[in-house]
Formats: structure tokens, sequence, C-alpha cells
């Protein structure tokens, strides 16, 4: 075998392997992507079992508080404790929804919370001032304007308000 036709050989050869080397690291990729979204639903689940703990723990303020009565000042820094985690629990299917399209949209979660907030005066009270105080400092996500939206829209009819009690929101 002369010379240049051993250098074609090696030449295919090479390719091959960096093609087969390209293959590879897609699969790898592929398969790093996976693992990471499911890391992500666990954390995920950790998250929502954290925050169910918290309504729990403060479950006797929570009932007090969603109903818009009077609550001294240490019930009003539990109840805001659990609102927040209320809002940040939407906040953040809001914003996954955002980021991974093909599940609910980011628009039913804002209904949701603003259903939930027509039955519940006092988290209607909560999310309504979270907003506020964020746009009072110049900043206003998507979120809260979604959910502001939404909300009018079941005060205009749009929407059916909801029926049925839930406590762990």
């Amino acid at each position: 075998m002369d010379s240049a036709k051993l250098n074609d050989w090696m030449q295919v050869i090479g390719i091959f392997a960096v093609v087969l080397s390209l293959i590879f690291v897609g699969l790898q990729m592929r398969q790093e992507q996976a693992i990471a979204k499911y890391q992500g639903f666990s954390d995920f689940n950790a998250t929502m079992l954290e925050y169910a703990n918290i309504i729990n723990d403060n479950r006797e303020v929570w009932i007090k508080g969603l109903s818009g009565a009077e609550l001294t000042v240490e019930d009003q820094v539990s109840f805001e404790t659990v609102g927040f985690a209320v809002y940040q629990k939407f906040a953040g299917l809001h914003r996954r929804a955002t980021a991974l399209p093909g599940g609910r949209s980011p628009v039913e979660i804002a209904r949701q919370l603003a259903a939930d907030m027509h039955l519940y005066p006092g988290l209607d009270v909560y999310i309504h001032a979270r907003c506020s105080h964020l746009e009072g400092i110049g900043f206003v996500p998507k979120f809260c304007f979604d959910v502001v939206e939404q909300y009018e829209r079941i005060n205009n009819g749009e929407y059916p308000p909801a029926s049925g009690k839930l406590f762990v929101l």
C-alpha cells in the first residue's frame, strides 16, 4: 500500500473517530440533561413538602389569617411567613412554566392563585400587598402582573370564581 492510500485511510478513520466521539458527547449530554430534570423534580417535591410543613406548623394562624380576621403582630408575622411561602410556590411554578413550556401555562398558574385570592380575603390582601411592595421598589415580576390580570378577569366574570376550600394551596 502506498503512502497516499495509507494517508487517505488514516483520514477516513480519523473522521470516523471524530463522528463517533461527537455522537458519544451528544448521548452523554442527553443523559446529563435527563438526570438534571429528575433532580429538579426531586428538589421541587422536597420544597413542596417543606412548604406543607410551614403551613401545618402555623395552621391556626394560617386559617385565621385567610379569613381576613384581625391578627396580633406575632400572628401577622406567622401569617406573612406562610403567605410568602405561598407566593414563592406559585412564583416558582410560574417561572418553571415560562422556562419549560409544554405543561401548565404561566397564566393558568396565575389564575389558580387569583382564584384562591377570591376565596380567602387574607391571602388577597397579602398577595396584593406583596406585588404592590415590589412595584414600589421598581420591580414588577411578570408573575405579579399575571396574577393581578387574572384576578381582574375573575372579577369581570370572564372566569368563574373557585369553589371549595383548600388550606394547603
